[in-house]
């Protein structure tokens, strides 16, 4: 009888801890939602990709490209723009390769190559509304269109260098009450526009979601959808800028995931000053700081550990007490610091005036990988010791070999910067960089702070930010992510220069636009 007791009351005891550690577990966790990227494929020379050049950084220039190439580098940049949401699985393939929906939340078909061969399964699927979103190119290799879908196909122009032609062309597009304008110059040099012309037959089942317009008034769909199916009617990643349509494709990728329009936290913003190294002049590092706490702004501080004139002169933060200072006090407002390389130049470089780990002049590293982690960590140690713990990384010049990112990314939570990437090896790579207009975990899981609104200098000025606060307000979720370099407070107006007065101004018009200025470390992805 007393075995029976124990026996029972060592079950109910075992029942109580498995029940307990069920309970503590919580629920299940949500399986990620699969997405499917598909990209275009074509032997190289057999088929054309719109453009053949690509906005970089000053300097990198000169990769080969090829058609599948180029698809799978547009396929890279989406798979980054769907890092905004932290649970999707993603999956990257050639469009030959399709076989069906399947299990997957959405299918991205990306139309660079032209005319290419499709699967006879993505042209059924996508004349059935399946959750298909379709980008450039070969809408009209689908059966019966217009019955299907409501959209009818009119002949495209193709991309032209003719100035009249470009100027005449639908190069902006009208997107919740904000006109965004794609490139039409470069340099000086015309920027070719192509558009897939279509109309929507019933505006009603043919949604427009986003209108492209020429200078005579005219529109046609730029983004429509009708059911689960969208079409975009350009490749939105080519010639991208701060105001272009690239904002309206990343902002419509939510609605595209059935995500909502809710924005709890309303619209943020996050500042960086930047350039700081020991040499800065602490009086205009003082008024940056001084303006930033006076408005109760949090910032962050982009701080080069160590200051090299090639082999002439090397200066450390010890030897300016005045400029350390006035980091510590900016440290002491709850600022945050962000690593900005070792030195910020290589061999017999200087500071600032040249890059680290990437030659801008030849288009090559400048370093192999092992010199790279040790300058990181070592320039890491410096910062620690001097209690500027860094909780974020800026590479130099925002230029780095795209397979060092990976060594990067494990010595740093987040990153406030824009990064170069990188598809193929050898004369066949394309690499290119990418701005964000929300934070993204990319394809390499690096969290991504946005910093969507570029510079401030010679011939970009504070009225330049403001139109991009602007634009990005139009989107559903807004984020402003801008850097400020305190040096310019220094400067004539002529070279670029900006006063105390008006940087304060910039500071006061982006919150009256509505945004609110945050905490980098407590930027995230979306659930």
């Amino acid at each position: 009888m007393k075995l029976r007791q124990r026996v029972l009351q060592t079950f109910m005891t075992m029942a109580a801890l498995l029940l307990l550690m069920a309970c503590s577990a919580g629920p299940d966790p949500v399986p990620p939602k699969k997405v499917l990227i598909l990209h275009g494929s074509a032997p190289s020379g057999a088929a054309r990709t719109f453009p053949d050049s690509f906005i970089r950084p000053d300097g990198v220039s000169g990769q080969a490209l090829s058609p599948g190439d180029t698809s799978r580098f547009y396929a890279a940049l989406l798979q980054n723009l769907l890092g905004r949401y932290a649970n999707l699985r993603i999956e990257t393939r050639p469009a030959a390769e399709y076989t069906g929906v399947g299990d997957y939340v959405r299918v991205f078909y990306i139309g660079s190559v032209f005319n290419e061969a499709l699967p006879p399964a993505l042209l059924s699927d996508a004349a059935a509304k399946a959750p298909i979103t379709w980008i450039g190119y070969n809408l009209w290799q689908i059966k019966d269109l217009e019955g299907s879908l409501s959209i009818k196909n009119n002949p495209t122009v193709l991309a032209s260098s003719s100035a009249a032609q470009v100027d005449a062309s639908f190069s902006a597009v009208r997107y919740r009450d904000y006109l965004f304008k794609k490139l039409t110059r470069s340099g000086g040099s015309v920027v070719p526009n192509e558009i897939v012309r279509t109309e929507s037959l019933n505006l009603n089942a043919a949604v427009v979601e986003a209108w492209a317009e020429n200078a005579a008034g005219e529109k046609i769909p730029y983004a429509v959808r009708n059911g689960h199916f969208w079409f975009i009617a350009d490749l939105p990643f080519t010639y991208a800028h701060e105001l272009d349509r690239y904002l309206v494709f990343a902002d419509l990728l939510g609605p595209m995931l059935d995500r909502g329009e809710v924005c709890e936290a309303g619209a943020r913003a996050v500042i960086r000053l930047e350039g700081v190294s020991p040499v800065i002049q602490a009086a205009q590092l003082k008024t940056a700081v001084d303006t930033l706490v006076s408005q109760q702004v949090p910032f962050a501080v982009s701080t080069i550990p160590v200051y090299k004139d090639g082999d002439r002169a090397t200066v450390n933060w010890a030897e300016r007490p005045e400029a350390l200072e006035q980091l510590n006090r900016a440290r002491q407002a709850e600022a945050r610091i962000v690593q900005n390389g070792y030195s910020h130049q290589y061999q017999g470089g200087v500071t600032l005036a040249d890059s680290e780990f990437w030659d801008l002049g030849t288009g090559q590293p400048r370093m192999a990988a092992p010199e790279a982690v040790q300058r990181l960590e070592a320039g890491k140690k410096i910062l620690g010791d001097l209690g500027l713990e860094p909780v974020a990384w800026q590479t130099p010049s925002n230029a780095m070999p795209p397979d060092l990112y990976g060594r990067v990314n494990g010595a740093f939570p987040r990153f406030f910067e824009r990064r170069l990437y990188q598809v193929g090896q050898g004369e066949g790579r394309i690499i290119q960089g990418q701005f964000f207009p929300y934070p993204v975990r990319d394809a390499s899981g690096a969290l991504m702070v946005p910093e969507n609104s570029n510079y401030i200098g010679a011939g970009r000025t504070p009225a330049d930010i403001l139109e991009v606060a602007r634009a990005n307000k139009a989107l559903r979720c807004p984020w402003l992510g801008l850097a400020f370099n305190p040096f310019l407070l220094g400067l004539p107006a002529n070279q670029g220069g900006v006063s105390a007065q008006e940087f304060l101004k910039l500071v006061t018009d982006i919150r009256s636009l509505g945004y609110t200025f945050v905490d980098i470390n407590g930027v995230e992805v979306e659930k």
